[in-house]
């Protein structure tokens, strides 16, 4: 899937060599059990492909992505379909938890729950490493829990281009992680979601290093290269869509043991 591109802007992105597949709702849930848990930790970009992983979950395409019982009307007018992921003051509201909407979504009469609600998800916000080590109590409490089950956490991990370029900072920070993970003796299944293209807005001088260190990687390059951004480094709904499902795809080939 990290493979193809566009032909031409805004063109539809296509993978070489492979298709991914766009799973039904009843489908992502039929894979989201296999899990005890999914795990986002990352910086901006993920915390957009995030909420469209919401949005797929709660058949919300206009406000699946936000808190919407925090907002007002006009919040929530303001605040629909693109202008979720471009608009500075809509970001405060992205959803950072599966738990936190399963509580919320009947509140004040803006109802949007998830299709399903069997397998518990959430984004960790970073911006670098070392993290707070509150985000590494949260970790491990939710790798405790329910720690005699066979089923696996998958973590999935991203430092981009909305904090930096260095390779060596994203080494580290998946060090951080991968230590939390190899100490809960939980299956983790690993996935680093590689920083998107440079758009026409960032300094040609910004390219993108490699190097896996032996994960299983989905580099966003081709995917983002072409694609139409505000600021050179965050996309619309459109492209976080896409993300969220190409990473659905990657949970789909993964072992249930």
């Amino acid at each position: 899937m990290s493979g193809g591109g566009r032909h031409g802007f805004e063109e539809p992105f296509t993978p070489r060599g492979c298709r991914y597949r766009w799973y039904t709702t009843e489908e992502i849930c039929m894979i989201l059990d296999r899990f005890d848990g999914v795990v986002f930790i990352g910086d901006d970009m993920l915390r957009h492909i995030y909420a469209a992983f919401n949005i797929l979950l709660r058949e919300n395409v206009a406000l699946g992505g936000l808190e919407q019982w925090k907002m007002t009307d006009i919040e929530r007018d303001s605040c629909r379909c693109d202008h979720q992921f471009v608009k500075a003051e809509c970001s405060g509201f992205l959803v950072s938890s599966s738990e936190e909407i399963t509580k919320h979504d009947s509140e004040g009469g803006h109802r949007s729950p998830f299709y399903c609600q069997r397998t518990p998800h959430s984004f960790l916000q970073i911006s670098g490493s070392p993290a707070p080590e509150t985000l590494h109590t949260t970790l491990a409490d939710l790798l405790a829990k329910d720690h005699d089950s066979y089923k696996p956490v998958p973590m999935v991990h991203s430092i981009g281009l909305s904090t930096a370029l260095e390779w060596l900072s994203a080494a580290k920070s998946m060090d951080e992680w991968l230590a939390i993970a190899d100490k809960s003796l939980r299956n983790t299944p690993f996935l680093w979601v590689g920083p998107a293209a440079a758009g026409h807005l960032k300094p040609p001088a910004q390219i993108v290093g490699q190097g896996s260190r032996g994960l299983e990687v989905l580099g966003m390059y081709n995917m983002t290269l072409q694609a139409a951004s505000w600021d050179g480094s965050h996309y619309g709904e459109k492209v976080a869509l896409v993300q969220a499902m190409m990473i659905i795809n990657w949970l789909s080939r993964l072992e249930s043991s």
